[in-house]
């Protein structure tokens, strides 16, 4: 690890389900300048977005079942902010990546036949007229 500097306490906001909440911590900047750390923030095991595990759950639950946007939309409507669209994807994927370890260590329930499942994504009717539709398929 680089060695570091403080310059004393920093601003750092935590994001938890009853709200935003306003903290300092120490913050060691790297001295060789590329970025830096908060040592307690590591130790109490906060994420670096300043999230709560509990937040973070309720927009991977909501994401998997809703697009992104509707995701924030849910989640300002309930707990009256969100974290933003962009850090739902990032997120997602990177607790999706644990799931087929999950999956591979368990075993079919008992008495467990055989299913097929189809979700078919129909989020919207089809809006194109005859003319577009001819328009795009080209010349025959």
């Amino acid at each position: 690890m680089s060695k570091s500097i403080t310059k004393g306490p920093k601003s750092r906001i935590f994001a938890g389900f009853f709200g935003r909440l306003r903290y300092w911590r120490s913050y060691l900047y790297n001295l060789d300048g590329n970025g830096g750390y908060y040592p307690l923030d590591i130790e109490l095991g906060l994420t670096q977005d300043g999230f709560s595990m509990l937040v973070q759950s309720y927009a991977i639950k909501l994401a998997t079942k809703v697009s992104y946007a509707q995701t924030v939309v849910l989640l300002t409507m309930f707990l009256h902010w969100s974290p933003a669209q962009r850090t739902n994807d990032p997120t997602v994927l990177g607790f999706g990546r644990h799931t087929n370890d999950w999956f591979e260590s368990q075993s079919a329930p008992e008495n467990d036949g055989e299913v097929l499942i189809i979700q078919i994504d129909s989020k919207a009717s089809p809006t194109a007229t005859d003319e577009e539709l001819e328009k795009r398929r080209g010349k025959s």
